[in-house]
């Protein structure tokens, strides 16, 4: 759609102009005059041979400006190639949001072939909605009986705010890939846009101050993570100088104002990707989100062009969502945005003459900048904002990053997550500034922005029959010097009860390292699995009661968790009927190493990913039965005991995936007097979520090994169907103590004569995932059972707490 055609005259006719102008600016004396004519005419050659075409003729500068919209920014590429390959120039672009993004790509010297590449392989990582990069999700291991759903910062009771997340999305990852990929060459032309590829600039919004900020210097990845930050989906961005800096587009989506106050071009190339006007009944029955955002994507924004000199270009994305990073989703407004370019370039020809843009010229440029991408940064200052004093200390020996040192983004990465992981952020942005007083080197400045100090935490589940689990924790966190953490830990429900206690200390050093202490209370009542397939509340009789105490230190070593520690437990083993109940209790001390590696995408149904854990025990225990027919009084028992747990989920196709589960379990212990108490202290398989609270004897084994998988289909957005199938092989027979032989015994296969019986368990249903957690609807099939089906009904996570030794 042609805005205009351009204005007559040549380059005599712009150096009549120039003349003129200069000889009114700076009247006086005719040498005076002389003088400055010369300086004019100087300063107009210099700037024509940027703008002459082969005939030496001058030609109109041409801006670029590209609107925000989301996911269907990526028509910006399409445009940009489409404009490229004909040889329309590019002289200046301004963006807002993915504009903006696309804009600063382009002027550091990517081509929209590499730009479309880049979004292929990150853009759906930076901003696919989601939890940041599994690769470094180990900083925020849950525990394994942890159900919370929520986590709220409890500074809003003071400051009178509603309980809102500050962000949904976790902007980890992207303000990694844009240092990544643009602070190098930011610095290179020592932070100054006018030097790039392009003459550049993007769109902030200052909510402090309630105005449109313009970045036209400084470091291009924060000017880019700035003019992205759409409120509530990514955290705002506080600098020195401005305060929750957030998405241009609050202000202005589609900067045409900016471009000619900034550049005064000729002639003006609007990209507008925003949805088209909609009715009012269409309005209404968009989500409340969408409602609140709209503005951000005015339709009527290609009306701040002039009337003249411009052009306006509107891909046709349809009803493409600003949210759908997918690859089908970036391939196609690609493709529409160079269809939309293409088919106005003769009438773009026509405005802007018979100049063309010189390709050669342009790879040569472009080459220059693209040689300083992924250079190391020698940084010569570290400095932290906002932070205390304390809390500046404790970040920089965190971080490990010194005065002197060259970093490579590798490097920083791991420094960076090393600290996310030692206090609570909504954000970390590390900007990368030339410093003036040594060339070569680089401040850097890591804008920090807390989640806060106090935290309530939540979580509920219910599941058949009658069952349900209620977990409420609060969570006290500071900075002072070093890292301090304290926490309790509440669990209510029909199978498990437990309170709670630990702290934490991260000493400030660039070791992923932490001291910390716990205690715990622990009651568990066990169910029956019942005659029917419909399961009723059966208690089966069997009290365990769980009081432990214990220390120790935590590494983070690259992706792994290794815990080592000490701890003290009693036990108590209750079951039977009155008068002829059996009670058995024991109490001693374990040491342990555990190592756990954890990237699935989901705590109860993972579809990508893989979880490992090892533990190793070694026991000392002092075995006490309390029931008249023991053989004995008291035992002391010393064992080894270990446990291996593997679990790997790999997606085949969209919306398939395909997991594989191993686990194997060891133990030394002889038996207790008594044959129930005895089977709980044993490594124990449970095939179902369920499994844990059932009271299934031949769950629990002396050594044992287990495996099968996992079948996952994706029927709609939320909604999976999943089969699962294991074999499970114990190993070991228990003797129990005798008033003849009151030590008991173990036997191996071959001491035994035969292999105990294989079981096989089979689970089939769907799932639904909610901000509860799953709900789920499963028939499970237990192995040599009276009654092996059993229909599982379940909302929220079913997990509970485990044993000593589990």
């Amino acid at each position: 759609m042609d805005r205009g055609s351009l204005g007559g005259g040549g380059t005599g006719a712009v150096a009549v102009w120039a003349v003129s102008s200069v000889s009114r600016s700076f009247p006086g004396g005719f040498a005076r005059r002389l003088t400055m004519l010369r300086i004019g005419l100087a300063g107009l050659l210099l700037s024509g041979l940027w703008g002459q075409d082969a005939e030496g003729f001058l030609r109109p500068r041409v801006g670029l400006v590209l609107s925000g919209g989301g996911a269907r920014g990526a028509a910006h590429v399409g445009v940009i190639q489409a404009l490229e390959e004909a040889g329309i120039p590019i002289d200046y672009i301004t963006g807002t949001s993915m504009g903006a993004m696309v804009g600063a790509f382009y002027a550091a010297g990517y081509t929209p072939a590499q730009m479309l590449l880049l979004m292929m392989r990150e853009n759906r990582k930076w901003l696919a909605p989601g939890a940041f990069y599994r690769e470094y999700a180990y900083y925020s291991l849950p525990r394994p009986h942890d159900i919370t759903a929520w986590e709220i910062p409890l500074e809003f009771l003071s400051r009178g705010d509603a309980p809102l997340p500050e962000q949904l999305f976790s902007d980890f990852e992207i303000n990694l890939g844009l240092t990544e990929k643009l602070a190098s060459v930011s610095l290179a032309v020592q932070g100054n846009f006018d030097s790039l590829l392009v003459p550049y600039r993007a769109m902030g919004a200052d909510l402090f101050r309630k105005r449109a900020v313009v970045f036209r210097r400084g470091s291009l990845p924060l000017a880019v993570r700035v003019s992205i930050s759409v409120p509530l989906f990514f955290s705002p961005i506080t600098t020195r100088t401005h305060t929750n800096l957030v998405d241009g587009g609050v202000y202005d989506n589609f900067p045409v104002e900016p471009m000619q106050r900034e550049f005064q071009p000729d002639f003006i190339i609007g990209v507008h990707v925003g949805s088209p006007p909609m009715s009012l009944e269409e309005f209404r029955q968009k989500g409340y989100y969408w409602r609140l955002f709209s503005h951000l994507s005015d339709p009527l924004s290609w009306q701040k062009l002039p009337a003249e000199k411009s052009f306006f270009i509107q891909p046709d994305l349809g009803e493409m969502s600003s949210t759908d990073f997918s690859s089908a989703a970036l391939s196609f407004a690609v493709r529409r945005g160079y269809e939309a370019a293409t088919a106005c370039l003769e009438e773009l020809r026509q405005a802007l003459g018979p100049y063309r843009a010189d390709s050669s010229e342009l790879a040569l440029r472009r080459q220059a900048l693209q040689r300083h991408w992924g250079r190391p940064i020698s940084v010569s200052r570290v400095d932290f904002f906002p932070a205390s004093r304390s809390q500046a200390f404790f970040y920089r020996w965190v971080l490990g990053v010194r005065a002197g040192d060259t970093l490579t983004m590798e490097k920083l990465r791991r420094s960076l997550f090393r600290l996310r992981r030692a206090a609570s952020f909504y954000s970390l942005f590390p900007e990368f500034v030339p410093d003036t007083t040594r060339p070569g080197s680089a401040l850097l400045t890591v804008y920090t922005r807390s989640r806060g100090e106090n935290f309530l935490r939540a979580g509920l589940s219910v599941f058949s029959p009658s069952g349900y689990t209620v977990q409420v924790g609060a969570r006290v966190e500071k900075t002072w010097w070093i890292g301090w953490q304290g926490e309790v830990f509440l669990t209510q429900g029909s199978f498990a009860q437990g309170v709670e206690f630990r702290m934490r200390l991260r000493p400030p050093l660039p070791v992923d390292m932490r001291l910390f202490g716990e205690a715990q209370v622990n009651r568990y009542l066990y169910q029956r699995l019942g005659a029917y397939w419909l399961p009723l509340p059966r208690q089966a009789g069997v009290f365990s009661a769980l009081d432990q105490v214990g220390g120790g230190v935590q590494l983070g070593i690259k992706r792994f968790e290794v815990q080592a520690g000490l701890m003290r437990q009693r036990v108590s083993d209750t079951w039977g009927e009155d008068p002829l109940s059996r009670e058995t209790e024991a109490s001693g001390e374990s040491a342990y190493l555990r190592l756990l590696l954890d990237t699935e995408n989901d705590r109860q149904y993972p579809t990508e990913g893989g979880r490992l854990y090892a533990g190793l025990y070694l026991n000392r225990l002092r075995e006490t039965p309390l029931f008249a027919t023991a053989p004995y009084d008291e035992a002391l028992h010393y064992w080894p005991q270990a446990l291996l747990r593997y679990r790997q989920s790999l997606q085949l196709l969209q919306g398939l995936s395909m997991g594989l589960r191993v686990e194997g379990g060891f133990s030394l212990q002889k038996p207790y007097a008594d044959s129930v108490a005895s089977m709980l202290a044993s490594p124990a398989f449970f095939p179902f979520p369920e499994s844990p609270t059932l009271f299934l004897p031949e769950l629990y084994n002396r050594a044992f090994i287990a495996g099968g998988g996992q079948l996952t289909v994706a029927l709609l957005r939320k909604l999976f169907l999943r089969i699962e199938a294991y074999l499970y092989q114990p190993a070991i027979r228990l003797v129990s103590p005798t008033s003849v032989q009151p030590a008991g015994e173990w036997l191996s296969p071959w001491q035994a004569g035969s292999w105990p019986p294989l079981y096989r368990y089979a689970m089939a249903g769907v799932f639904y995932r909610t901000f509860l957690g799953p709900l789920g609807a499963f028939l499970s099939y237990y192995d040599r059972q009276p009654q092996p089906l059993r229909l599982f009904l379940h909302l929220g996570y079913t997990r509970f707490l485990e044993r000593p030794w589990q």
